[in-house]
């Protein structure tokens, strides 16, 4: 053990690695310090220390300690400072866009001891959950966040995200119609797009439903950002209604374009909660007609479980769709990282949301070189 002690501390001391430097120097201290009570843990440093060297990822180290595993425990880590990158990594960055989906549930929507008993009516409970969620967003440092069921009803909600927020994100919100409570928010870092316009979708069907298109200017080509959360079926019935939903959308997506000289011209992306498992659900297969799906291009195979229902029923319901020529999926994955998509209940203990997130990185094909 003595060995692989010294042998961290040679990488820390030399090794020119920034990923690994950043680990070790703000992560493990402690740990080298005590060596004789830690070898378990210095042996999952030394694991994750040859993930770090094998592996080409992008490492956030912000957004590791905020999810750190359980063999973290009990340390105290030093904060990160701002570190000035090498110029390789910023170019890295600039050809890349990541896009965020993520229903955070409403407090409305949540149930605690009763069906009666909602959320919504303990402040300091929904408070605490959601600023959670706001410092999990904000330690994954995305380009386009896509949020469903964004609570509408209080105002101290919105200004609890905007106050977090709006430093980095421009936010372009859409509440449901029929004097609903929740809706759909859009949040975009304009230092790293452009924003051109919006298209509000209103459907004024039984589900009440809406959607939020953007378009924006991402290395001078316009992308438009669509935003959905489809009817879940509770009846047999609800399932036509999901599928005219959907066709009604593609059509105004559609419109859209060729109002704006934009068909066959642009990328598309289509986030949401599409709220039905993946499997023999016709609103899928209209949907792959023309987009793909950001998770299986990467994986080839949808994830099994990203949403557990009110009724207990776990689904994927939770998805990144694209139609592009300039953009390709280099990464797609679950948040919590690391969860069991083939199940709910696993070692991540998930509790921000009754959904999981999903997190895609696309990188900008430059289709003129």
């Amino acid at each position: 053990m003595k060995q692989e002690c010294d042998d961290l501390i040679y990488l820390l001391n030399n090794s020119k690695d920034s990923k690994i430097q950043l680990y070790l120097e703000y992560v493990f201290p402690n740990v080298l310090k005590r060596r004789s009570r830690d070898t378990n843990r210095i042996r999952d440093s030394i694991k994750f220390i040859g993930i770090l060297s094998t592996c080409n990822i992008d490492f956030n180290l912000n957004l590791y300690l905020y999810m750190k595993p359980p063999w973290l425990s009990g340390y105290v880590v030093r904060h990160v400072p701002a570190r000035r990158m090498s110029s390789n990594l910023s170019n890295v960055k600039n050809d890349t866009l990541s896009v965020c989906t993520f229903n955070v549930l409403a407090p409305c929507y949540k149930r605690l001891s009763s069906e009666n008993d909602r959320e919504s009516l303990h402040e300091s409970l929904w408070h605490r959950r959601h600023s959670s969620i706001i410092n999990l967003l904000q330690s994954l440092e995305i380009d386009l966040i896509c949020l469903q069921e964004f609570w509408f009803k209080n105002s101290l909600f919105i200004q609890l995200y905007k106050a977090n927020l709006s430093p980095k994100y421009s936010f372009y919100t859409l509440q449901r119609t029929g004097f609903l409570d929740d809706g759909l928010a859009i949040l975009i870092d304009s230092n790293r797009v452009k924003f051109i316009d919006r298209y509000d979708t209103k459907l004024h069907d039984i589900g009440n439903r809406i959607g939020i298109l953007l378009n924006l200017e991402f290395n001078g080509k316009n992308i438009l950002v669509i935003n959905l959360h489809l009817t879940f079926p509770h009846y047999r019935f609800e399932r036509t209604v999901r599928l005219k939903q959907m066709i009604k959308f593609l059509e105004l997506i559609r419109n859209y374009q060729e109002a704006n000289n934009l068909l066959n011209q642009c990328s598309i992306i289509l986030c949401g909660d599409f709220n039905s498992t993946y499997h023999n659900d016709n609103v899928y297969q209209l949907i792959e007609k023309d987009f793909q799906s950001s998770f299986k291009f990467i994986h080839g195979y949808e994830p099994h479980v990203t949403h557990l229902t009110h009724r207990r029923e776990r689904l994927a319901a939770d998805f990144i769709f694209y139609k592009s020529n300039i953009l390709q999926p280099m990464s797609s994955e679950l948040v919590p990282f690391g969860c069991n998509h083939l199940i709910w209940n696993d070692h991540t203990h998930w509790t921000l949301s009754d959904h999981r997130a999903i997190v895609t990185k696309f990188k900008y094909i430059n289709n003129n070189s």
